[in-house]
């Protein structure tokens, strides 16, 4: 169930990245949601 946490993080961190109001939030925001990913990858 692990993938379920990740996967509402996940869905947290677009929402950062969108609702970013500058380009270095938008840019951290990625750079998190990459992260994120990466762990989910992996599994």
């Amino acid at each position: 169930m692990a993938w379920c946490g990740g996967f509402s993080i996940g869905r947290q961190a677009i929402i950062r990245v969108y609702s970013a109001a500058t380009d270095e939030e938008k840019l951290t925001a990625a750079a998190s949601l990459s992260e994120i990913l990466r762990q989910i990858d992996e599994g």
